[in-house]
């Protein structure tokens, strides 16, 4: 980050809240096999905007979120992934 103020700390706050609600809201919208993802739009943003950490922290949000997606089931294409190889799909 460029610097910590307060401006962008609530700047990464929304991105983060972006990058969450895209996830998972998107993953219930298809286009035939695949889901729609627009989460990449907050991350960067939040890359360009604010530095290469915070871009690195909003993808680390969003691999997280589809990983508890994909153990809880709401990612089906995830969950087949971690039931057939877990340690090979928390690795990549």
């Amino acid at each position: 980050m460029k610097g910590i103020s307060s401006r962008n700390v609530v700047w990464l706050a929304v991105l983060f809240a972006f990058v969450v609600v895209f996830q998972v809201f998107g993953s219930y919208f298809k286009i035939g096999a695949t889901n729609l993802s627009l989460v990449l739009v907050p991350i960067v943003l939040g890359g360009v905007l604010l530095g290469e950490f915070a871009g690195l922290f909003l993808g680390f949000v969003f691999s997280m979120v589809v990983f508890i997606m994909g153990i809880t089931g709401v990612d089906t294409f995830t969950n087949v992934l971690i039931a057939n190889a877990p340690f090979g799909t928390i690795l990549c």
